[in-house]
């Protein structure tokens, strides 16, 4: 290494280390005021020097006892000198780890030992990318920083995707849906055939084809979402994160679950949005709400015809279009609810 602030990320034998600039979050682990917090970094990729192209984001997080959690998230870079304002720079080496703040580039602002619990290299564009999850025992750091514990600290290993921020000739996020097609479920049992090949079987205890385009007569985007059950979310990131990642299959931590974006090539329309949670996580109430839906064909048709209206008008509005789905979605939520009381007192009856 040059020296404490500037490396190579990659040598001719091998990885030395990730080194990131982004953002850093210390807060509470649901506090909504996210869109600020990523726009310190996205949106501001031009500021970044020394960012290969295509570069890769990824995500660090770690749930600390006190309740509090840390986000690292930012673009990976090949060498951590000259740190853009405002952002850090994050350098995670077999050894070490380092977080530098641009008012702060000469010393660390938090350095610690690293153990890791498991890290792999995997290939795209003819580069080798170091994942892993680490732990950190003794957490030290040259200023005060509030609501931080010294450790340890599992830190997760929690996005992979690729970029080079030219001009996509379609809006990623517009809201444009297709009538029903029968291709949808063709496409699927191919998904799910690639899954099985890619992964070995101990992997995927179960797959299922959820969502819009798993019900008959509902509009979509035509992007098949796919449900697979996993023995733990550890097992996604050690196992599954190294064999499904690559130029054109992105990974991300959402919510209480892990997703998988498949795309038709590097950044091609997505074809996939695959997501993987153990058996008893709540994202599994989406199959419930795909098998009442195609046994209550009139609530089907209600919610069709809600799709269609609230796509024309919130087409190039994400957020309002998910929105407005909402109570129609808690309604059907407590009529699965009543129906599942009323099964199971019939169940008592009988007993």
């Amino acid at each position: 290494m040059k020296d404490d602030k500037s490396f190579a990320t990659r040598t001719k034998q091998g990885i030395l280390a990730v080194g990131v600039f982004g953002t850093l979050r210390i807060d509470q682990p649901f506090n909504e005021d996210l869109l600020k917090f990523y726009s310190c970094v996205y949106g501001r990729e031009t500021e970044i020097p020394h960012m290969p192209n295509p570069t890769r984001h990824l995500t660090y997080e770690s749930y600390m006892d006190n309740g509090y959690k840390i986000v690292f998230t930012g673009c990976e870079v090949d060498n951590l000198s000259d740190i853009p304002t405002g952002m850090y720079g994050f350098e995670a080496s077999f050894e070490m780890l380092r977080i530098y703040s641009s008012s702060h580039m000469k010393q660390p602002m938090i350095e610690a030992d690293i153990k890791w619990k498991w890290r792999h290299s995997f290939s795209a564009f003819n580069n080798a990318f170091l994942a892993g999850d680490f732990i950190v025992d003794d957490l030290k750091s040259t200023e005060r920083i509030d609501n931080i514990s010294e450790g340890p600290l599992l830190f997760c290993f929690s996005e992979n995707a690729y970029d080079d921020y030219g001009n996509r000739e379609y809006k990623e996020d517009e809201i444009l849906l297709d009538d029903p097609n029968p291709a949808w479920h063709q496409k699927y049992m191919e998904l799910e055939r690639w899954i099985q090949l890619e992964l070995p079987e101990n992997l995927v205890l179960r797959i299922e084809h959820y969502g819009s385009t798993a019900i008959p007569g509902m509009p979509a985007k035509p992007v098949i979402d796919i449900l697979v059950e996993v023995p733990s979310f550890s097992i996604v990131r050690s196992e599954i994160v190294p064999r499904l990642c690559s130029e054109d299959c992105s990974y991300g931590v959402f919510m209480n679950y892990a997703t998988f974006c498949k795309r038709e090539s590097y950044r091609g329309k997505r074809i996939a949005h695959i997501h993987m949670a153990p058996k008893n996580n709540p994202v599994w109430e989406g199959i419930k709400f795909r098998d009442y839906l195609r046994q209550n064909s009139n609530l089907a048709s209600d919610y069709a015809q809600l799709k269609r209206e609230l796509a024309s008008k919130f087409r190039d509005d994400r957020n309002h279009y998910t929105m407005g789905k909402a109570d129609f979605v808690n309604k059907i939520s407590e009529l699965m609810k009543n129906a599942d009381k009323a099964m199971y007192k019939n169940e008592e009856g009988r007993a």
